[in-house]
């Protein structure tokens, strides 16, 4: 998934300040309820759906569902855990940290062709932030970088923006509020090398 296509709809960019620095911590990838990036298609697929997803959908039976085919031959594919609702198949609802959300699951090519979790996305509610924000910080500690700022709606009002950001080694961990739209939140985990490759697949090929 291109999250940072995405940008933040009908917000435009004002700045920020405020700016810490920290080390980056351990060497091994983000992980999010036991899902660690870097793991294959295959691995994702045949891992059991989390104990507290399953609960936060009592009643209905979750799944793994991924939209591959054409996307997988083309070196991508993108997963979620599903429930089958009234009007079909629907995202299940994800905990993220004492609240509720969503969360998907994009896959791209390594350097020798198995597709691995590049990138885990999770939406939630910019209620939301401070409770998230404790939980992150709980499992992996201070963040490496802390930006507060503004943003402009496209009516022109100014809307205060959080961005903090997590390092390893290896992956990082991208929090903002709000993000695609003035009540949603989005946090990203992204496997660093895995997210480099791909970058460098898409990029164009100028012949010389």
């Amino acid at each position: 998934m291109k999250w940072r296509e995405m940008g933040v709809a009908a917000l435009v960019w004002v700045g920020f300040g405020g700016v810490g620095w920290a080390q980056a911590g351990a060497s091994a990838p983000y992980d999010f309820k036991g899902v660690q990036l870097g793991i294959t298609l295959e691995e994702f697929r045949a891992a059991p759906i989390p104990a507290d997803v399953q609960s936060a959908n009592a009643g209905n039976s979750v799944s793994v569902e991924c939209a591959a085919g054409r996307r997988e031959a083309e070196g991508e594919a993108s997963c979620h855990w599903s429930v089958r609702g009234r009007h079909g198949a629907q995202y299940a609802r994800v905990v993220i940290g004492r609240d509720e959300g969503t969360a998907s699951f994009s896959f791209v090519r390594d350097a020798v062709g198995e597709l691995r979790l590049s990138t885990i996305l999770l939406s939630s509610r910019v209620e939301s932030l401070p409770i998230i924000q404790a939980a992150l910080v709980e499992r992996f500690g201070p963040p490496q970088q802390t930006a507060r700022g503004e943003v402009v709606t496209g009516l022109g009002v100014s809307v205060a923006q959080a961005q903090i950001t997590w390092r390893s080694a290896v992956s990082s961990i991208f929090l903002e509020s709000p993000s695609g739209s003035l009540r949603s939140l989005m946090v990203v985990y992204e496997h660093a090398l895995l997210a480099e490759q791909e970058q460098a697949r898409r990029a164009p090929h100028n012949p010389m």
